[in-house]
């Protein structure tokens, strides 16, 4: 309740629930939202470690009406569910990729 009472959100959050908390609550209250994201993508390098290629920034913003963040691909649901699964049943996680419920979805989650 008390994040009704401010005039814009601000979320720098490193989950895909955050996110979702956070354009919910931006949609609900039709409020501004600034979302901030940060990518570092690596690749294995010889000898079996692992390097960073790049790092990459992202500001998003959701104004009242307009586009979620859930719109625009910053998130989606079988990431949402990947990391509910990683939380609270790892092992049901990990049978829906080697299934392939959940395609695209790291086991790290």
């Amino acid at each position: 309740m008390a994040a009704s009472e401010a005039d814009v959100l601000f979320s720098s959050v490193d989950t895909a629930e955050g996110r979702h908390i956070a354009d919910r609550i931006g949609a609900y209250f039709a409020m501004p939202l600034f979302d901030v994201g940060v990518a570092i993508p690596t690749e294995a390098s010889p000898g079996g470690s692992r390097r960073i290629v790049e790092v990459y920034g992202r500001v998003d913003y959701v104004y009242p009406g307009g586009s979620s963040l859930m719109d625009r691909g910053v998130y989606d649901g079988a990431l949402l569910e990947a990391e509910y699964l990683a939380r609270v049943a790892p092992q049901a996680l990990s049978r829906k990729i080697a299934d392939g419920y959940l395609r695209g979805i790291p086991e790290d989650v």
